[in-house]
């Protein structure tokens, strides 16, 4: 009787893990690096994108389909859009300073 109360507060647990941390998400932590590298491994296709051929140094998934890359002196963020068979690629540029602004 003792067990089967811990075999199902286990599963329970379990079950409660799988809800609160997503499997979709971890997937696309795993591949993240794989994913970018196939879309911008091009030099011709990164000078087009982010005005540098750089090699990318840094490739991290940040949730909601939005990557976060750096290559030697800048970051960028990538939203990737799916709609049926077409995919888009939003690209902004990150921002490392902060302006001062006086009176």
């Amino acid at each position: 009787m003792k067990k089967n109360i811990i075999l199902s507060l286990c599963f329970m647990l379990l079950i409660t893990m799988f809800i609160f941390i997503n499997p979709y998400e971890m997937y696309h932590h795993v591949k993240a690096e794989e994913r970018i590298s196939n879309l911008f491994g091009d030099p011709s296709v990164r000078e087009n994108v982010f005005g540098d051929d750089s090699v990318i140094t840094n490739i991290e998934y940040v949730g909601s389909n939005m990557y976060r890359l750096e290559i030697k002196n800048n970051a960028f963020v990538i939203k990737i859009k799916s709609k049926g068979s077409r995919t888009s690629y939003e690209v902004f540029e990150l921002k490392h300073s902060i302006d001062q602004f006086g009176y």
